[in-house]
């Protein structure tokens, strides 16, 4: 999400946008975490839904830390945002805290909206392996879709 917010301010193409449990930071590691990585070159993350081992290059980190304070600066970036912007948040998740969304609503120059749905955490209750739309899914695809429509 936060990746989509700054391509997004990079483009006139782009007329909308929205962002499910969007982060409002780029930089979520700690330091030990970093000096890890910096050693063995990696950094490994399990995920915890699907079992996979996601690794990410010390090159990752590098361009993180040199980008921050400019073009990963999410703050900056929606400071100056002026497109249609649907935030959606699920107020029980825990990877991406509803804080996060609040952040992003609250940069936003103008033209946000904040969805925040309650009893749903980052996934809107999917499952892996996919099988079918969760309750709180087709709220946030229902969702999505309206803002898009109303927008067109």
């Amino acid at each position: 999400g936060g990746l989509s917010v700054v391509l997004n301010s990079q483009t006139d193409i782009v007329r909308s946008f929205v962002t499910w449990a969007g982060v409002s930071n780029p930089d979520r590691f700690s330091s030990r975490q970093k000096e890890e990585w910096r050693k063995e070159g990696v950094f490994n993350v399990l995920n915890a839904r699907t079992n996979q081992l996601m690794s990410m290059s010390v090159n990752f980190l590098n361009d993180l830390e040199e980008n921050l304070g400019g073009r990963l600066n999410i703050k900056n970036v929606l400071s100056k945002n002026i497109k249609p912007y649907l935030i959606i948040q699920g107020e029980q998740d825990l990877a991406v805290k509803v804080r996060e969304a609040e952040n992003l609503y609250g940069w936003t120059k103008e033209n946000a909206q904040l969805e925040i749905l309650p009893g749903t955490g980052h996934t809107f209750d999917a499952v892996h392996p996919f099988k079918e739309e969760s309750e709180n899914l087709k709220k946030v695809l229902n969702k999505t879709i309206k803002f898009i429509e109303e927008i067109i």
